[in-house]
């Protein structure tokens, strides 16, 4: 009983919290309600400003490919025994830095002029969209009489700009003038040369060909000479290459940008290029093996001749001896053991082309090469246990039968090397070539223009 004041007081707390609570919540909803036309208005603002933005803002695209990396050495199946001579199968991690390689991007670079940037100056802000949506063949109608800007359906193409180094990415400006003639200055605004459409025009160390120029006279454009590094940097933001799952062995190759013809040219262009070069190395292996081996064709066909002429001379002055079978089968042992040895000589001298004495795989074959010594020493050993004239008919015997195995081999071995250079193919192979998407990448304008309410019912509201 003397408990019950308490939970009585208690309870008159919490009613008292719950109702400042609702109170409070009665009154934000009521300063909300009265304050609804600065809410409505300032979203109202912020979406207005969201409509600009999507009206503005230039429309990125992606277009995107495959390539296919083999793990092969030569362009034909039946040639991998030529792998010790090839070098290593190919790697993915190495195809990916070779795609975005400057041997790769500036060929493309060169061959499609991607270092010459020519663009029409637009009204500031709004100049750009509104050039972007225009549909006309002709130059528009300059708005409010500003005929030095374009306002959409100007087009130029330069094939030729040579500017000297201290010019090197900076903007210089074209201004078209009456009948095809432009003027082009320096971004101070001083006279570099004066030309016509379609001639070469030349100031060493000045020179220009502008092969096409629609646009109203008086109109600027804006062209850039860039030099190979940013070139490449350039392109490199725009390209992206990734593997599509892990050793996969298939790379996806992706370029964005705002002109979707032009994207797709150019990725096109980069994956033509880096299958070329790959085609390239792999015949110019094959070149560099086979001029090492048609160095060593001729004293092996002359060693060969040797041994030949030694045995039958010997024969003949001692009359016909033949091994007996004890004998034949330390030959045939003999024999392989020198071709493995031969073998691996010449192995060791095309990796020392390519790699010091410490390098772990001409370690490996020293090791191998050890081995098969010692094993040739216990054949000598039981040589030497037959008769004199039988180690002399097995020495010469052997002699020629390593001779003339080895130079067959190497006589084979460059016939196909021939083949392979003449039928290369390359490790790599595009299974999709360049397709640029419809739709731009990034937001959408329905997003956009949602995130614009959002944020100003937040800000209005805070």
């Amino acid at each position: 009983e003397n408990d019950k004041p308490l939970l009585n007081q208690g309870q008159q707390i919490q009613r008292a919290d719950d109702a400042d609570e609702g109170l409070a919540i009665g009154e934000i909803i009521a300063v909300l309600m009265e304050h609804r036309w600065l809410i409505a208005a300032v979203t109202a603002l912020f979406l207005l400003l969201g409509v600009a933005w999507t009206f503005v803002n230039k429309p990125v695209y992606r277009a995107d490919g495959l390539i296919q990396v083999e793990e092969k050495s030569t362009g034909m199946s039946a040639l991998k025994d030529l792998q010790p001579l090839l070098g290593d199968s190919t790697t993915v991690s190495a195809e990916l830095e070779i795609l975005t390689s400057r041997m790769v991007l500036g060929r493309v670079i060169d061959k499609l002029k991607l270092d010459i940037e020519a663009t029409p100056k637009t009204f500031p802000l709004i100049g750009g969209a509104m050039a972007r949506r225009y549909k006309g063949d002709k130059p528009a109608s300059p708005w409010m009489g500003l005929g030095s800007y374009a306002w959409g359906g100007e087009k130029i193409q330069v094939d030729t700009l040579q500017v000297p180094r201290t010019l090197l990415d900076k903007p210089l400006t074209l201004t078209a003038g009456e009948g095809g003639a432009f003027d082009l200055l320096d971004d101070e605004g001083e006279l570099l040369l004066k030309g016509q459409v379609g001639t070469r025009v030349e100031d060493k160390p000045l020179a220009i060909f502008v092969s096409r120029l629609q646009a109203r006279p008086g109109t600027r454009f804006v062209l850039v000479k860039r030099s190979s590094e940013m070139a490449v940097k350039a392109l490199r933001t725009q390209f992206a290459v990734k593997e599509r799952g892990k050793k996969s062995g298939i790379l996806e190759a992706s370029l964005t940008g705002p002109d979707t013809d032009k994207i797709v040219t150019v990725l096109d262009d980069i994956l033509n290029t880096y299958v070329r070069q790959n085609v390239e190395q792999r015949s110019a292996e094959a070149e560099n093996t086979l001029k090492f081996l048609e160095t060593q064709l001729p004293a092996l066909k002359k060693e060969m001749d040797a041994a030949e002429a030694a045995y039958n001379n010997y024969r003949q002055s001692r009359g016909s001896l033949d091994l007996n079978i004890e004998t034949q089968s330390v030959l045939q042992s003999l024999v392989e053991v020198d071709n493995q040895i031969v073998a691996l000589k010449q192995e060791r001298d095309e990796l020392r082309q390519s790699f010091t004495s410490e390098h772990p795989r001409v370690q490996a074959v020293d090791q191998r090469l050890e081995r098969l010594r010692d094993r040739r020493k216990q054949f000598d050993s039981d040589v030497n246990k037959l008769p004199d004239t039988q180690q002399k008919v097995l020495q010469l015997a052997r002699d020629v039968e390593v001779s003339t195995t080895l130079y067959t081999n190497l006589v084979n071995t460059s016939q196909q090397l021939r083949v392979s250079k003449a039928g290369t193919t390359g490790d790599v192979r595009i299974i999709d070539s360049a397709a640029a998407a419809r739709e731009p990448v990034g937001l959408k304008k329905s997003a956009t223009l949602a995130i614009a309410i959002l944020l100003g019912l937040i800000f209005s509201t805070a």
